[in-house]
């Protein structure tokens, strides 16, 4: 549910309808994923849904799933890094970045700022994917 759509409300209570609606989303994505077990579209979303519900072990085994679906998939891949992250698992999350980052990822903007991250952005290894990712863009034709 879009906070705009109700402004007029007080935002711990924006925040209660929001998370009532993701809670509402997930139920029914997950019957859907019952019908159509190998969904992508539903698993990505059901991805995203599952981290700001707090359920970290199973947004990271759809996005072990995902990345199972489409290997080349840049996003997917810096999604399982997200998921790593939030897990706890830095060395996993930093090689999921890597191979994000050489399958393509580009968004320095959207990597700088992604609270799923906050963890790898504290490590000094992030040097590393910050030289990555330049050294990739400066490869890559325009």
């Amino acid at each position: 549910m879009s906070s705009s759509i109700l402004p007029a409300l007080p935002p711990a209570c924006r925040l209660r309808l929001d998370r009532l609606a993701d809670r509402h989303e997930r139920d029914l994505l997950e019957l859907a994923l019952i019908a159509s077990p190998g969904d992508f579209q539903i698993l990505v979303r059901l991805g995203e849904l599952y981290p700001r519900l707090g359920l970290l072990d199973e947004s990271l085994r759809i996005d072990r799933k995902l990345v199972v679906m489409a290997p080349d998939d840049p996003v997917v891949r810096y999604n399982l890094a997200c998921s790593l992250a939030l897990t706890g698992d830095l060395p996993a999350a930093f090689t999921a970045l890597r191979e994000a980052i050489r399958r393509g990822y580009s968004d320095l903007e959207h990597l700088l700022q992604d609270p799923d991250l906050a963890s790898v952005r504290q490590s000094t290894r992030f040097v590393e994917i910050l030289r990555l990712l330049n050294q990739s863009k400066r490869q890559r034709p325009a």
